[in-house]
């Protein structure tokens, strides 16, 4: 890898909250956006109890509940988002991606 390097010790790679919030500040920098409405700000509430999965949000307009990954190639992948941006960050950098890392795996 000759540009970027990789700190590994960066808790995104071993949390599951601290990688779905890298995520999250990826994806929307300003904030939560409905993907089925395209609705911001205090329409959208944070869904938090015992029964919700983490990182789960509701929007009110459309009553819909979504997450970082709705919309997205990771959105029915059971690959931990911890996971993912591991293998991100290994695959962007690399020249040849696909000869760097399995990429099946």
């Amino acid at each position: 890898m000759a540009g970027k390097k990789v700190d590994l010790r960066n808790p995104i790679f071993h949390d599951e909250d601290a990688a779905r919030a890298h995520l999250e500040r990826v994806l929307w920098p300003q904030g939560p956006v409905c993907p089925r409405c395209g609705v911001t700000g205090d329409r959208i509430t944070k869904l938090q109890g015992k029964s919700t999965r983490p990182g789960v949000y509701k929007c009110k307009d459309c009553r819909k509940p979504f997450s970082v990954t709705v919309g997205t190639v990771m959105e029915r992948s059971h690959i931990p988002c911890r996971d993912r941006c591991w293998r991100v960050n290994l695959w962007l950098p690399a020249r040849n991606p696909c000869r760097r890392i399995n990429c099946t795996a």
